[in-house]
């Protein structure tokens, strides 16, 4: 890697160490406290985003939130970026950015469409690309602050010189995330779960009754340790002559309203993460067809937070670079979206370079590209279809008309071959032998030479041994002036 002019002070004075952090304030949460840390964050005079991103904390314990956004996450960690510059990767750039700490630091800042808000710092003094997430807690969007303690209304202004120099910030000053919206069907979902527990406890087993003497204590208390010895479930015990009834009509002994409660706040979250919901839960009606159209309406998600990256690149993080030394003017950070050409395409472009021309492609890029389970016995079958190709080349060497009486030396011209006819005087064009046109056996003869090349497993080399074999076969016939009458160039 060539060596790269670093300006002094290559690196800010945000500290992550001086900053005051706590613990994530894990509550019970509902509605009325959602509600109440929306207020606060949205407040015009003095805006805490605190309890918000505490319940946002809350929220990642979500098995279905948690799902989707990692399926968003995914989709910028494995965004293959380089950067060029007339066409040409530039050493400088791609050797400092070749490193999984710059996936996770664009998997940071697109975190901003989830939260609101994201700030990192990057260290510009190594030879690979560090960076830092500022806490959130910590940041003040509305005023462009970082703070010590979180409730401070002062600290470090980084929008500012010299701060701006190390900062990448991504998010508005009054965004609050994609989670503001979806924190309220957890809240709701929880409650259901809570229910539905509830209903397994009372109603999952059977319910033990028990009818003792009023008159009789010590019967009474035998009854009642007899029926708590006989397991956990649940039971009553009553005085004869009184009666009990235990109506569970109205109680949904099946659990269906909850498993449906529970089905709608998944689907909710799933269109506000990924715009659908047929490609993270199975549907009812038309669940294959409705489903590739959510997952085009999923693959569009995923190609705006792309767009959205590489424009941060190409603006903010292209200046800072720029800044600290690195070659960058007149280049683009840009990508290569394989996954918008259909499989069909790709197969046909693997086909050109392998076959065409002769650039050797990995049989696992086939396998992963492709998505082909690769076969245990993979290196045995390979043998196999290499041996296969040999013996059929050997076969069609031997096969050839003539194989093995190619004279051989033919570079001298024999002197009984036709003359070209001389142009008349003042006719510039070439002359052309004086030969007969093809016949129709003839063109039927070579237009069956080149059927028979279609659909062999290795057509180039297929090819190359037959247009050998048969200019040979021509060059004899020259030679020993055999040339048929209906034979022509």
């Amino acid at each position: 890697m060539a060596k790269v002019t670093r300006k002094p002070g290559a690196t800010g004075s945000i500290s992550i160490t001086e900053l005051v952090l706590k613990q994530p304030n894990r509550q019970n949460i509902d509605i009325k406290k959602w509600r109440s840390a929306i207020q606060s964050a949205e407040s015009t005079t003095s805006p805490r985003r605190r309890d918000l991103l505490d319940l946002y904390d809350d929220l990642m314990l979500d098995g279905h939130v948690i799902s989707v956004y990692d399926k968003r996450k995914r989709g910028i960690k494995g965004l293959p970026i380089t950067f060029l510059k007339d066409g040409t990767p530039v050493d400088e750039v791609v050797n400092f950015l070749d490193t999984q700490a710059f996936y996770e630091m664009l998997a940071d800042l697109n975190d901003a469409k989830f939260y609101g808000h994201s700030l990192v710092q990057i260290d510009f003094t190594g030879d690979k690309l560090t960076y830092e997430l500022i806490p959130r807690k910590h940041v003040k969007p509305e005023s462009g602050i970082v703070t010590t303690n979180e409730s401070d209304t002062t600290g470090i202004d980084f929008r500012s010189e010299p701060e701006v120099n190390y900062i990448l910030e991504c998010g508005g000053k009054k965004n609050l995330g994609k989670l503001m919206p979806a924190a309220q069907y957890v809240i709701w979902k929880r409650g259901g779960f809570g229910d539905w527990a509830e209903l397994a406890e009372l109603f999952g087993r059977p319910l033990r009754k028990g009818k003792y003497n009023p008159n009789d204590t010590a019967g009474k208390a035998a009854l009642l340790a007899m029926l708590e010895s006989l397991g956990g479930a649940p039971y009553i015990a009553y005085p004869e002559g009184t009666e009990v009834d235990v109506d569970a009509s109205g109680s949904n002994l099946t659990g269906d309203i909850y498993d449906k409660l529970k089905d709608a706040c998944n689907a909710e979250i799933s269109k506000i993460f990924l715009g659908s919901t047929l490609t993270t839960e199975a549907g009812t009606k038309g669940a294959r067809s409705l489903g590739e159209v959510h997952e085009r309406g999923e693959h569009d998600v995923f190609k705006d937070d792309r767009k959205d990256m590489l424009s941060l690149l190409n603006n903010i993080f292209l200046k800072l670079l720029e800044k600290h030394g690195f070659p960058v003017t007149g280049g683009v950070f840009t990508y290569q979206d394989t996954e918008e050409l259909s499989r069909k395409v790709q197969l046909d472009m693997v086909k050109i370079i392998r076959n065409d021309l002769l650039v050797p492609v990995d049989d696992e890029y086939i396998y992963e590209t492709f998505d082909i389970p690769k076969p245990a016995n993979y290196d045995a079958l390979k043998a196999k279809a290499i041996a296969d190709a040999e013996a059929a080349k050997q076969q069609l060497i031997q096969s050839s008309p003539d194989s093995g009486k190619i004279p051989g030396d033919i570079t001298q011209v024999p002197d009984n071959i036709p003359p070209v006819e001389k142009p008349a005087k003042g006719n510039k064009k070439a002359a052309k032998p004086n030969l007969p046109q093809p016949t129709a056996s003839f063109i039927d003869s070579m237009t069956g030479f080149f059927s028979s090349l279609m659909g062999k497993a290795d057509p180039i080399d297929v090819f190359s041994m037959k247009a050998q074999n048969e200019a040979r076969r021509i060059a004899k016939m020259i030679y020993d002036n055999t040339l048929p009458a209906d034979f022509t160039v």
